[in-house]
């Protein structure tokens, strides 16, 4: 039978559970500017977005349920596996890393009129407390076709090595089967560290790695951002004075004072959040379209800058009490090396949670939740 045609004859969203929104993608002018009666304008398309298809319908499942097809033919599903969690530790000296992305599959299905195909919907891996291995995210599926299995928890330990967390991988999709990113890996050398969780698998291939951390400085913490979509990673550590990097953003790695770079080559600073969209597209769903920057990193009483629509977010190295930046949508959420309690937040959708290493207490971050899409 054959493969039908994307166009833009119409759309209609419709949001399974508890997910909002809905409408057609759409390219914005980014900027523009009169000359000689003119109107000028550049415009920014995000990256990974794919175009209508077929008719322009969707349904979007953030919880698991069933599916039923309302007319024979083929449908574009996408399936994303939750993220990893991070791993907590209390104490000086110690090290946690995040843990890993989502795996994501996408493939052309044939359904006939009238067939109902069960949903899963895997969750992100939940936080933990004091001295424990964060938690796998949970495996999303539809049906038999297509499935994503969810990143792997973070670890922790007092002294020794450790190696980051594996993201999950994608299966059965005709299209893609891409991999989450992983957790960034931490030496045996002493120092608080903490690395950020890994960015979802996604159309554009394997998610971003967070940073790495390695060399010997007894002075300070270390923490890296989160890692981003298409395989960007954030800026890895050479330890020394108390240092953070920033999240990855969609079309670069961050540094030691900026988040990745957005669509228009622009980096957070320091505290900043990345932008959520510089595209100015709208998205119909969670993973249509990337356009975000990397979160700023934090050296100062104030939380780390949270990524954009895929990308990570900012890690923290210094104050109590403070927390790293939230992951965008498929974005890794940073690391929290602090000195006193902290937090990292849970990130969007199918992104892994950071690590945490602090004296005092603090929470890791949770795994963002999986999710599928089905367009007819």
């Amino acid at each position: 039978m054959p493969i039908p045609s994307s166009s833009n004859r119409g759309v209609l969203g419709r949001i399974g559970a508890s997910q909002a929104g809905g409408g057609a993608v759409s390219t914005i002018t980014s900027s523009a500017s009169s000359v000689g009666g003119y109107v000028t304008a550049t415009t920014v398309s995000p990256v990974g977005w794919l175009g209508i298809f077929n008719t322009g319908r969707y349904v979007t499942f953030v919880e698991s349920g069933t599916f039923t097809a309302p007319i024979a033919g083929y449908y574009r599903v996408r399936v994303l596996g939750g993220g990893g969690s991070g791993a907590t530790i209390n104490g000086t000296q110690k090290r946690a890393t995040g843990g890993g992305g989502g795996g994501y599959a996408m493939g052309l299905v044939w359904l006939t009129q009238g067939q109902i195909v069960s949903v899963t919907i895997g969750k992100g891996g939940s936080w933990v407390a004091d001295g424990q291995s964060g938690n796998a995210g949970g495996a999303s599926s539809f049906g038999a076709y297509l499935s994503a299995t969810g990143g792997a928890g973070g670890v922790c330990a007092d002294s020794t090595a450790l190696v980051g967390a594996a993201g999950g991988v994608g299966t059965g999709g005709t299209l893609i089967n891409a991999s989450g990113g992983k957790s960034g890996s931490i030496d045996a050398n002493p120092g608080s560290s903490a690395t950020g969780g890994g960015g979802a698998g996604s159309q554009l291939g394997n998610g971003g790695d967070s940073g790495s951390i390695s060399g010997n400085a007894n002075n300070g913490n270390a923490a890296t951002g989160g890692g981003g979509v298409g395989g960007v990673a954030s800026f890895s550590i050479t330890r020394g004075a108390s240092l953070a990097t920033g999240g990855a953003g969609v079309a670069g790695v961050s540094s030691l004072v900026l988040g990745g770079f957005d669509l228009l080559s622009v980096g957070a600073s320091q505290s900043g959040n990345g932008a959520v969209n510089s595209s100015s597209a709208v998205f119909r769903f969670p993973g249509d379209g990337f356009a975000g920057g990397g979160g700023g990193p934090s050296y100062s009483n104030s939380n780390a800058g949270a990524g954009g629509t895929g990308a990570g977010g900012g890690a923290h190295a210094v104050s109590a009490g403070q927390a790293s930046g939230v992951g965008g949508v498929f974005g890794g959420s940073g690391g929290c090396a602090v000195s006193n309690s902290g937090i990292a937040p849970k990130p969007g959708y199918g992104g892994g949670g950071g690590g945490l290493a602090g004296p005092n207490g603090g929470q890791s971050g949770g795994g963002g939740d999986g999710l599928v899409v089905v367009e007819w």
